[in-house]
């Protein structure tokens, strides 16, 4: 037996388990996916930059902080 995971399953299993990080788009309120996010020194505490797009096709470079988790 193989630990190899077919598509099916890997389309079933939780966003977290995947590495998907869905958010709420600011705009819209539609679903939005976290394409990538960074750490960027500030001369305070590093704040977590993201680029997030949703379904609507709405893109945001933006902080995380205050972001809607779904």
């Amino acid at each position: 037996m193989t630990n190899e995971t077919t598509t099916s399953t890997r389309l079933a299993q939780p966003a977290a388990a995947t590495g998907l990080r869905l958010v709420g788009c600011p705009e819209c309120g539609a679903p939005a996916e976290v394409e990538w996010a960074d750490h960027v020194p500030t001369t305070g505490d590093p704040v977590e930059l993201v680029k997030l797009r949703c379904l609507e096709r709405h893109w945001f470079l933006m902080p995380a902080e205050g972001l809607q988790t779904l």
